[in-house]
């Protein structure tokens, strides 16, 4: 097999350097654990002047953060433009990599912009799914061929042992996998019409109290029962979303001697808001921002898409769900339904 030669290999990386200067997008290369730059072009120095941004490792990673992807939005005289910012850190976890793209005023707007966050999104969600499907394959993988390698040494206790670790992390991915049908399933709506909320919070009630009761959680429901308003929704979606949310909270107030769990509604001129509010441990500040991000989950056997899901049926209801949550002192969930006018 041939090789580079040791001056070949010196005129490649001279000529890679080169080729970066001279790119029309910013390129910068942070060392991660000093915070040192190895490498700016000019554009990438243009960029962070016309940011305000100081040359340097630290500064550079307090505005663009490590691995994530962001638009950054500048000023030059009276008119706005748009810098984008895709980083990510190397293989080895050495250097964190910038490229700035600029983006001219002219094709920047509220759907480019809707796109690029989509875009952004999606590509946060196929790491996710990468990472969540590339461990169990590289266990089955390695699992295989280590029986392959010694089947004929192997007893016959020890093969099946082999083949039913490798069968456990299939039933791992299978699970991933089922879990991404139900959330493309579970965010289709069928028809959207005016519904009785009151119902269907009764409905839910009766669903949710044996397991209330088992699990000494006092319940308290603060809803006018002589208003009867009416919303726009769907109401299998309603129940679906309803019942996430209380589980939710009877799952964070697991083993709590003094579990308590409120349903409250305060109605507006065109919206009703039904809270739910528990006494559990609450959500850490790192994570409040990340709840409704497909597949993110604390739980050790949750699957991330049950407020993505929610997210998604609030939304097409004309609604929206929202969470407030500080750490020691509970969560307070809140469902956003649009009213139906003169009802």
């Amino acid at each position: 097999m041939y090789e580079f030669s040791d001056k070949c290999k010196t005129c490649m990386c001279s000529f890679v350097e080169t080729s970066l200067r001279l790119l029309p997008l910013g390129v910068i290369v942070v060392e991660l654990k000093d915070k040192n730059i190895q490498f700016i072009n000019p554009k990438a120095e243009n960029l962070l002047s016309d940011l305000n941004v100081e040359v340097k490792g630290r500064s550079v990673i307090e505005k663009f953060g490590q691995g994530e992807s962001r638009l950054v939005i500048k000023e030059r005289s009276k008119e706005g433009v748009v810098v984008a910012v895709l980083s990510y850190i190397d293989e080895n976890n050495n250097n964190i990599w910038y490229f700035m793209h600029e983006i001219s005023e002219d094709i920047i707007d509220s759907k480019y912009e809707c796109e690029l966050s989509c875009m952004l999104k999606m590509d946060f969600l196929l790491s996710i799914m990468r990472h969540e499907l590339g461990n169990p394959l590289n266990a089955i993988k390695i699992t295989l061929e280590v029986l392959y390698a010694s089947f004929g040494n192997f007893s016959n206790e020890k093969k099946m042992e082999y083949i039913k670790r490798s069968l456990e992390e299939i039933k791992h991915m299978e699970l991933l996998l089922k879990w991404l049908r139900d959330y493309k399933l579970k965010g289709n709506l069928k028809d959207v019409m005016p519904v009785r909320l009151k119902g269907i919070v009764s409905q839910i009630h009766t669903i949710v109290e044996a397991e209330l009761k088992r699990k000494n959680i006092r319940l308290f429901l603060f809803c006018d029962p002589r208003e009867d308003i009416m919303v726009y929704g769907e109401p299998s979606a309603i129940k679906m979303v309803l019942l996430n949310v209380i589980r939710n909270a009877i799952e964070a107030l697991e083993n709590r001697q003094d579990a308590t769990l409120s349903i409250s509604g305060e109605a507006g001129d065109k919206y009703l808001y039904l809270m739910i509010r528990d006494n559990g441990p609450g959500i850490a500040e790192e994570n409040l921002s990340k709840v409704f991000t497909p597949l993110f989950t604390t739980k050790k056997y949750g699957s991330g898409l049950g407020l993505a899901i929610s997210k998604n049926l609030m939304l097409k209801m004309g609604g929206n769900i929202s969470v407030k949550s500080k750490e020691g002192e509970g969560t307070e969930v809140t469902l956003i339904f649009k009213r139906v006018k003169n009802a």
